[in-house]
């Protein structure tokens, strides 16, 4: 995450955030051929489906995103993305993204580490909610807008 535009290469890259590299592409294909391409695309999308149904599942967050993707969009309970990453990262918790669209901002997990399995996915949750529970400071956006009301 970068507070400005200036190295945001997300907004003009394919691979979203890195630097398009056909070498890179080229020589992944050739270490594990076409079948094994498949199967970590497949497996990364297994992962993106796992985060998608969990989030279903729980009242407590809102999907954002489609289900033709390994990009997971959602907020948890309300709270500003924004906040939720930058804290999750500066108490060294774990490092997720947030990104915006149209007028909504998302917290944004992406499934594209291939050696992840389901139970990391679904421990990702398990921490964001653990962190979120031991710090109450934490508070919904309809709570901050409440307060300044």
């Amino acid at each position: 995450q970068t507070d400005g535009d200036d190295f945001n290469l997300g907004k003009t890259s394919f691979q979203c955030g890195r630097r398009n590299d056909a070498l890179k592409f080229w020589t992944l294909w050739k270490s594990v051929g076409t079948s094994g391409l498949s199967d970590i695309v497949d497996h990364q999308f297994y992962l993106a489906d796992v985060a998608r149904e969990y989030i279903r599942g729980n009242n407590d967050y809102t999907l954002y995103s489609e289900d033709e993707s390994i990009s997971i969009c959602f907020n948890y309970k309300n709270i500003d993305p924004k906040i939720l990453c930058n804290l999750l990262y500066e108490h060294q918790v774990t490092v997720v993204g947030f990104g915006s669209f149209n007028e909504d901002t998302f917290v944004r997990l992406v499934t594209i580490n291939a050696t992840n399995k389901k139970e990391d996915i679904l421990n990702f949750f398990k921490v964001v909610e653990e962190f979120v529970a031991n710090n109450p400071a934490i508070i919904p956006i309809s709570e901050v807008s409440e307060k300044g009301a």
